[in-house]
Parts: structure tokens; C-alpha cells; sequence
């Protein structure tokens, strides 16, 4: 099978999980998202913020907009859009939480492992603990880093973005 026939197939596949149980309006958003991804990839800083509660992803979103405003920043609530869109282009930066409907975030990171993709994440969790995340698999440390959601979480994520960027392929850029 061609690279062409390769993506295309997955980009089918991405579609057909994506339209599963998903409202019309967030099927669009999704689908467009991943067409615009396929025909014209990011360049520069991407970070892909994975988030079911909207409050908490537009937060996280607005945080990020701010701090890194050069930087293309696409936001999911659903665990399934976010794999599909690093199969087609993977973010520079990843942010995802833990527990979310349907897929949990660590299941998407070794979903991603397994497709041998090893992206900078920073884990989110207002239940799960660091300790929980190495239990499930998921090695805490290095470019994998995990923040307790607390009062202090958009400074907390703020400075642990900075630092995970400079720590990546971002930074020699």
C-alpha cells in the first residue's frame, strides 16, 4: 500500500470514528479539522489540547492563545478526534486529560506509542494522581508530565508548557 493510500485510509477510518455518536455540529467541526490538517498541515508550534470539560478546554485553549500567540492551538472534547488528528499530523506539544468519555487520555497515549509516535504531554487529572498514571503504564517524567488540576493549574500548566518546549524539537527550531 502507498503512503497516499495509507493516509487516506486512515483518514477514512479517523471519519468514521469521529461520526459515531457525536452531535452533527461537533461531527462537522471535527471532520473539518481534520481535512484542513490533511490538506494543509501546521507548521511552526502546534499543541493539540484534549479536554471533555468545555469549560476547562477553553480555559486551557485561551491560556495558550495568550502565552504562545504564534502557535496553532486546536482544541477537542472527544479522545477519538484527538488521535485521528496526530495520526494525520502530530502536535508538538500535546495536553490532554485523564478521565474523558469513551477513550481516557492514557489510552490515547499508548495508543499514540503504539503507532510509535512519542509526543510531549502534559497529562491533566482532577482525580487521577502521578503515581496512578505510572501504574497504568505511563512513565511520569522526561517529556511525559503530569499536573493535578488544583488552584493553581493555569500558572502550573503555563510554566510546564514553556518548559517542555524547551526541552523539544520546538526549541533547535
Amino acid at each position: 500500500m502507498t503512503q497516499d493510500k495509507k493516509e487516506s485510509s486512515s483518514l477514512e477510518n479517523a471519519h468514521r470514528d469521529i461520526v459515531a455518536n457525536r452531535p452533527s455540529s461537533l461531527v462537522k467541526r471535527a471532520l473539518d479539522d481534520l481535512t484542513r490538517l490533511k490538506t494543509h498541515p501546521p507548521s511552526g508550534l502546534t499543541i493539540l489540547n484534549v479536554e471533555d470539560d468545555e469549560n476547562t478546554l477553553e480555559l486551557i485553549e485561551e491560556l495558550l492563545r495568550e502565552e504562545f500567540s504564534r502557535a496553532q492551538i486546536i482544541s477537542t472534547q472527544h479522545v477519538a478526534d484527538a488521535l485521528a488528528m496526530c495520526l494525520i499530523h502530530p502536535p508538538t506539544l500535546l495536553i490532554t486529560n485523564v478521565m474523558m468519555p469513551g477513550m481516557t487520555g492514557i489510552e490515547l497515549i499508548k495508543a499514540l506509542r503504539n503507532h510509535k509516535l512519542e509526543i510531549p504531554t502534559i497529562i491533566t487529572s482532577g482525580y487521577y494522581t502521578a503515581e496512578r498514571c505510572e501504574q497504568d503504564g505511563i512513565k511520569i517524567g522526561g517529556n511525559t508530565q503530569f499536573i493535578k488540576k488544583s488552584s493553581t493549574f493555569t500558572e502550573t500548566i503555563r510554566h510546564m508548557v514553556r518548559s517542555l518546549l524547551k526541552t523539544t524539537r520546538y526549541n533547535s527550531q
